[in-house]
């Protein structure tokens, strides 16, 4: 016998079980950009999440540029990105290769080159900084600071304020502003559901 899953708290719970699949599906893709809600058709939590480009992606990103400086072009394993940081202890979290989000980092694909690679293709990974993430560390872009995230993919962004890496450097970490409700998104919401009617 399966327990029933927990509610989150703050998430909003469907109010009218007895609709139709499709009232079901708009009230979930209206309220996921609010406070999140739980999908009334799978029992999932569903939330669009605000991501900021914090000291730790900015610290990874800075890692790799020095390792393609070396050779560049050249997939790398985060741990090679490890040894070559100023803060080797950020790489216990995922963020800092969360510059793939912005298109700064490009994950390899495909088939390892070597042994080691295959002896690791089931870690974290090889990743390699792109053109765009060599022109964000010399600062000669400016990249939006938050994006938004649901179910895992970039689902929009707020372009204002656009921030440099110098800037970047100084943004921590904030699960309560990750999980907290924000009238930008909120707006952005209202805004694609207008556009998606006819």
């Amino acid at each position: 016998m399966s327990r029933p899953r927990q509610q989150r708290q703050g998430f909003a719970i469907f109010p009218n079980p007895h609709s139709s699949l499709q009232e079901a599906r708009e009230w979930t893709e209206q309220e996921k950009w609010k406070d999140g809600a739980i999908c009334p058709c799978c029992a999932q939590p569903a939330k669009v999440y605000p991501w900021k480009l914090i000291f730790r992606t900015a610290v990874g990103l800075r890692d790799f540029y020095r390792l393609d400086r070396l050779t560049p072009g050249r997939y790398w394993h985060r741990a090679d990105a490890m040894r070559v940081s100023t803060h080797p202890d950020l790489y216990q979290s995922g963020a800092v290769v969360m510059g793939h989000r912005w298109e700064l980092l490009e994950e390899k694909s495909g088939t390892p080159e070597s042994e080691a690679e295959e002896e690791d293709k089931f870690k974290d990974g090889f990743w390699r900084i792109t053109q765009l993430g060599r022109d964000f560390v010399e600062d000669k872009v400016k990249m939006p600071k938050t994006l938004l995230l649901y179910n895992n993919k970039v689902v929009g962004r707020i372009d204002h304020p656009l921030v440099s890496f110098s800037d970047s450097l100084s943004v921590k970490f904030s699960r309560k502003q990750m999980m907290g409700r924000s009238d930008v998104l909120v707006n952005l919401a209202l805004r694609t559901l207008q556009e998606k009617k006819p």
